[in-house]
């Protein structure tokens, strides 16, 4: 990942299937120098993902971004005309700036999903770094050897913590550790179990912090039930 901004109270949102809207008192920017600069965004600014680029509030690409990816938005900042915008990029470390745009500040992802004719933004509201987004469920089956869970489609890469919601649902009693989940294949980093004795359903939210993007291991005890995997909100 790029230079990840420090702010005050920033807000971002999909407010369409095609854009972004983002506000923050201030935001930390910085150049290929290494220079940084604080910058004020009081004033609303939105990104188009239809806004073919390298262009100020669109895409630093001609083309469309895939359908089901992460698409990364930054701050960007002008010196000469001290304007402050936005830039939507499928790179998280090296977007390319519109002419004049020196200073960038990575803020967060967007989902591209695969509605339409070139993806729709998945809802989401960000907050500094925390961002509540559409409840998802996790496409990797739990199985009784631990194994690698794939979160690509529900967190973007450049996510360091998460809120994974797990449910349980059997016909019989089951008495033991029914899951757990690591955020490394030896099953030893950042252990979270879910443990109980039921006849019907139970549920939790176990916050896990990652070592492996996008990635987390798990693995389901012996028995009768099922194990469903969601997913909502992350941190950066």
């Amino acid at each position: 990942m790029g230079f990840v901004a420090a702010f005050s109270n920033l807000k971002a949102t999909a407010a369409s299937v095609d854009t972004v809207s983002m506000t923050a008192d201030w935001i930390m920017v910085e150049d290929g120098n290494g220079e940084m600069r604080r910058v004020a965004m009081t004033t609303s600014v939105v990104i188009d993902k239809t806004v073919a680029g390298p262009a100020v509030n669109g895409c630093d690409q001609a083309g469309a971004f895939p359908k089901d990816s992460w698409v990364h938005f930054y701050a960007i900042y002008n010196p000469f005309t001290g304007n402050v915008a936005g830039l939507f990029s499928a790179s998280a470390t090296a977007p390319t700036l519109p002419s004049g745009y020196t200073f960038k500040a990575y803020l967060g992802a967007a989902r591209n999903n695969s509605s339409g004719t070139s993806g729709e933004f998945d809802s989401f509201t960000q907050s500094d770094r925390h961002v509540s987004a559409t409840f998802q469920q996790v496409s990797s089956t739990i199985g009784t050897t631990r194994g690698i869970v794939d979160m690509s489609n529900n967190i973007p890469p450049t996510a360091k913590r998460l809120d994974l919601y797990v449910g349980l649902s059997a016909g019989s009693t089951v008495l033991a550790t029914a899951v757990n989940f690591t955020a490394d294949a030896a099953g030893s980093l950042g252990r979270r179990d879910f443990q109980c004795d039921f006849t019907s359903s139970a549920e939790t939210c176990l916050p896990i912090s990652l070592q492996t993007p996008q990635s987390i291991w798990g693995i389901r005890g012996a028995g009768t039930f099922t194990v469903s995997v969601y997913t909502s909100n992350w941190s950066y």
